[in-house]
């Protein structure tokens, strides 16, 4: 996921293949982002929260939520272990057949057939068995047919897609102004100052479409940025703290442990850790 832009590039460039199988376990939260290619997150755990085109999911095992091309999506984890299937699905696949407009609903429980679909795309991309790449097309057919046919769906207007992709550009104009200053003194009053809003529609509009408040979404930000300088930099805890918003490094400690789940140092004691087991 690319936590500096909202916007998700062509990931499927990188690849000559129109589908992406991802595994996504213990990693935290992606924020939010939008990208033209449809999105399938299949969960294996539960105690996840996701926030699709301004509505929120807490998600439980076996839950399937479907991220719509233009649709802003962001997460936060309530609570253990995050694991979950990402099955991504480029535009270029549906060139001919007609799925790539047609809304499904956003999260659907408790279907055994979309779970052993997902066990088997799973299998196979693990595998990568002779063949693996036909029958990984074939079966993402049969999950969408599956999706077509029981679940009700609708074929979004050129007018619909439009509205989606205009209602992106304020809240991605605003997320990309945090993604470039968050290292310095952001209130609510000074961003809807800066996009030229009233303060409690600020609040409301950021609220809406990412699913958390200005303060935890900043804070959860600022938290990352801290652990990608921990991992990669050798500034001392203090100076971390200050390079990415914070004057008070308890506070600093207690903002990163509620987003990244241990403090500062214990981070910094795991990855010596690791580094460490590597050199052995």
């Amino acid at each position: 996921m690319n936590h500096l832009m909202q916007y998700e590039a062509n990931s499927f460039k990188e690849q000559n293949f129109p589908i992406i199988f991802l595994i996504w376990k213990d990693k935290g939260c992606f924020k939010a982002h939008w990208h033209e290619h449809i999105e399938f997150l299949f969960f294996k755990s539960n105690g996840y929260k996701v926030t699709i085109d301004g509505i929120s999911y807490e998600t439980k095992q076996d839950d399937l939520l479907l991220v719509n091309g233009y649709e802003l999506h962001s997460s936060e984890r309530l609570e253990g272990e995050t694991f979950f299937y990402v099955l991504g699905i480029a535009t270029s696949f549906f060139s001919d057949v007609s799925f790539p407009n047609f809304s499904i609903p956003s999260l659907i429980q408790g279907d055994t057939v979309i779970r052993d679909y997902f066990d088997k795309l799973h299998e196979e991309f693990v595998k990568k068995t002779p063949g693996y790449d036909l029958e990984i097309k074939g079966l993402t057919y049969k999950l969408l047919c599956h999706l077509v046919r029981n679940y009700q769906s609708k074929q979004l207007s050129s007018a619909e897609i439009s509205i989606k992709k205009n209602k992106l550009r304020k809240i991605n104009s605003i997320l990309k102004y945090i993604a470039m200053h968050y290292s310095k003194h952001l209130t609510t009053a000074s961003l809807a100052k800066q996009f030229h809003l009233n303060e409690q529609y600020f609040c409301r509009l950021f609220k809406r479409e990412t699913g958390q408040s200005f303060t935890n979404y900043l804070n959860q930000y600022r938290a990352e940025k801290a652990a990608s300088f921990i991992k990669e930099s050798d500034y001392n805890m203090t100076e971390i703290a200050l390079l990415v918003g914070f004057e008070d490094s308890n506070y600093f400690a207690k903002i990163f442990k509620k987003h990244i789940g241990v403090s500062p140092r214990e981070y910094k004691n795991k990855l010596l850790k690791e580094q460490s087991k590597k050199s052995l």
